[in-house]
Parts: structure tokens; C-alpha cells; sequence
């Protein structure tokens, strides 16, 4: 059918908006791994540091390194002394002579020079200097395997988005200290929905009120089209983190796959209701009034997509679609236009729509707007199916 090709849809799939998503519901700790300094608690009980450790804490960096090489002075393999110079140095922002402690710790004792460079990676993390805090990271573990390192390792290439370096650490702790909900997340965005779906129940084993893994779930059912399972998972979701509004918006798809409209016009009134700014509970309600037959109150819902987003094909190409079954193809022809411009392979050069469309395929236009919105959510055998539709009615 030349109206809609499939092959190169600009829209976010399913999978990107629920990455993002994963991000905002998910707690993701490492920027919040350890304070700007770190206490080094477990030196307090040197009588020799305590007033170095306290100076720290007041910031008063210069007076804790005059101390503490006092110290390595009269005992220069006291390895506390090299610690707490290491914050002293972070602390006034000199990553030279920060280095340097852990050089020369190494040459004493390379297990706790791999502790030093580890402090380093955390402290540089909550700065949020990632590459910085990855270069010491992996530098300690070049000296010991510290799963709680591999751990700050993993986040922070998940944070970037390196799902395969990521993944490749997640995997190395699966033995010894597992991330199941990581692991989900990150074979969920790369397709691999089955594994996705074995990690996040194994992430319920250990906490059944995790948002997280119902969120890999549902999402991972619906991709895989079985609604019923998605759906019971969306609902557990909803309950447990009802802040997490865009519950609504796979329940709503869920429903139009279903073919419930009602069902799926009240999901989708939620979903604006909570997020007035965002084009897609518009764009959906438009496709369900649509496809009931409500022509004026799809029209008003496609309009308020537009308005949302102008520059969004999909709204235009929406909207003259309900043009059509208006019998309003002049209208019809503007929108076409309008999403051929912004997406050219919404484009129908020399194309006239009360030529095209015959008065009695009533539900091919709704059916088009349909197939877009899936193939907007990744529900690429809907989108098609619902195209199938389409051709049927025209034979």
C-alpha cells in the first residue's frame, strides 16, 4: 500500500522510551556511592590520625597533609597516613599528589593501593567525572577483583549507556554478588526479551516489590505479544509506584491492541491528565475516538498533539487521516502534506485523497493511525496486521 511504508519509522520505539523510563524509576546509586570526602571510618581507632581525620572532615586540607607527613616521616610504611593524604589531595583538588600516595603504597602493599585507587573512582564519581572515575576504578581492579568496584564499574557504564561493557561486568558478579534488575534493563533495551524476563523474576525472588522488574516484565510481555501477562504486570506497577504515570500509557496500548477503546481512551485521559505536555496520550486518545467513530472528539484530540508537538509527522499524518473519514480532503491533503515535510517518507508526491479512498472503506484511515502508533510503541506485527487490515478492505 503506497500510503504507509514501514521500513524507516523516525519515532521512538518502545524499548528507548522505556530506557529512559527504567532511569527514572530505578534507584541508580553510584553518584551517590560516598560523600564528597570519605570518613575513613575504619581508621578512627588510630590515636595517631584521629586529629588528621578530624581536621578533614572541617576541610582543612593543608593542616591534615602537614600531619600526616609528620607521621610518614618517623614511619614511612604507616599506610593510613597514605590514606588519609589521598583525601587531603582529593579534597584540594590535586590529582597529581593524590596519584602519587597510591604509587607509593603499591610499592608496600599493593592490596591496599588497590583500596586507594577504588576510593579515588567513588570520590570522582560523585563528581560526576565518569571517565576520570573509571580510569582508577579499573586500575584497582588491575590489582584485586573487589566485587563492590566491579559493581561501581558496571553502573557507571550502564549510566552512559555501554550496555555491553555494562553487561560485562553485571555477568562477571553473577556468582559472587548478582544485579538481576541490571541485568533485565540492559537485555530488555538489547532486545533479548526472554533473558530480560529470567533476570527480572529472579530480581522478585529477592525483592517482590520491585517497580523495576515489574516495569522489564510488562514491558517484555507486550513485546512479545502477550497482552494478558503485560498487562497484570503494568497494574502491580501502577499500585507499587503510582508517581510512574507512563503506566498508563502501556496500559493504554495494551488496550488498543486488545481492541477495548474505552478501555484504552481512559488510560490515555490519565496519562494527559498527569502530563498535559506530552503529544502521545493525545495522539493515542485521537486513534481510539477515531477507530469508535468519534470523529469531532478525535479531530480535538489530534489537534491537541499538534499543538504538543508541531513538528511531530505522526499528529499530521493522524489528523488528515481523520480529515478523510470527515470527507474533508482538502484538509486532508494540508496534513499529508505537513507530515511529508517533516518525514518524507510520509510524502505522496501527486497524491489526491478523495481519489484514493473509497467512501465505504471507513476504517481504513483509522487503521493507518493504528499502525503508526504501533510501530511508534515496537509492536511491529500489530503494525502490520493492522496494514493488513487495510488492504483487505480495499480488494
Amino acid at each position: 500500500m503506497g500510503i504507509f511504508r514501514m521500513k524507516k519509522i523516525p519515532f521512538s520505539p518502545v524499548t528507548l522510551i522505556l530506557f529512559l523510563a527504567l532511569f527514572a524509576l530505578l534507584r541508580f546509586d553510584t553518584a551517590k556511592a560516598m560523600a564528597s570526602i570519605p570518613p575513613a571510618e575504619e581508621f578512627k581507632e588510630d590515636p595517631r590520625h584521629s586529629a588528621a581525620i578530624d581536621l578533614l572532615k572541617k576541610n582543612d586540607y593543608d593542616t591534615v597533609i602537614h600531619l600526616e607527613n609528620k607521621i610518614i616521616n618517623d614511619d614511612p610504611g604507616d599506610l593510613t597516613a597514605y590514606f588519609v593524604l589521598t583525601l587531603a589531595y582529593l579534597g584540594k583538588d590535586n590529582e597529581k599528589m593524590a596519584i602519587r600516595q597510591a604509587e607509593n603504597v603499591k610499592k608496600i602493599d599493593p592490596s591496599f593501593a588497590s583500596e586507594i585507587y577504588g576510593t579515588m573512582g567513588r570520590y570522582y564519581t560523585t563528581k560526576k567525572r565518569y571517565h576520570k572515575s573509571l580510569v582508577y576504578l579499573l586500575e584497582s581492579l588491575k590489582i584485586k577483583e573487589d566485587p563492590e568496584i566491579m559493581k561501581h564499574v558496571a553502573s557507571i557504564y550502564l549510566g552512559q549507556g555501554l550496555l555491553k561493557n555494562a553487561k560485562e561486568y553485571y555477568e562477571k558478579l553473577l556468582d559472587t554478588s548478582p544485579d538481576y534488575i541490571s541485568l533485565s534493563r540492559i537485555e530488555l533495551a538489547e532486545g533479548n526479551f526472554e533473558s530480560a524476563i529470567t533476570y527480572a523474576r529472579k530480581a522478585l525472588m529477592e525483592d517482590k516489590g520491585s517497580s523495576g522488574a515489574y516495569l522489564v516484565l510488562g514491558t517484555a510481555y507486550l513485546l512479545t505479544g502477550r497482552t494478558a501477562l503485560s498487562e497484570a504486570n503494568f497494574i502491580i506497577l501502577n499500585r507499587l509506584s503510582p508517581e510512574f504515570t507512563l503506566s498508563s500509557y502501556f496500559l493504554g496500548i495494551i488496550k488498543l491492541v486488545e481492541k477495548d477503546y474505552d478501555q484504552a481512551l481512559q488510560h490515555f485521559t490519565q496519562l494527559s491528565s498527569s502530563l498535559p505536555k506530552l503529544k502521545e496520550p493525545y495522539l493515542n486518545a485521537s486513534a481510539s475516538w477515531h477507530l469508535k467513530g468519534e470523529l469531532e472528539k478525535a479531530r480535538e484530540a489530534a489537534l491537541k498533539a499538534v499543538e504538543a508537538d508541531p513538528l511531530d509527522p505522526a499528529a499530521h499524518f493522524a489528523l488528515g487521516n481523520i480529515y478523510i473519514s470527515r470527507k474533508e480532503y482538502g484538509k486532508a491533503d494540508a496534513e499529508y502534506q505537513k507530515a511529508g515535510e517533516l518525514f518524507p517518507d510520509l510524502s505522496m508526491p501527486n497524491f489526491r485523497t478523495e481519489d484514493y479512498f473509497r467512501q465505504d472503506n471507513k476504517g481504513v484511515p483509522a487503521s493507518l493511525t493504528l499502525a503508526l502508533i504501533f510501530s511508534k510503541a515496537g509492536l511491529y506485527l500489530e503494525s502490520i496486521k493492522a496494514i493488513h487490515s487495510t488492504i483487505g478492505s480495499r480488494s
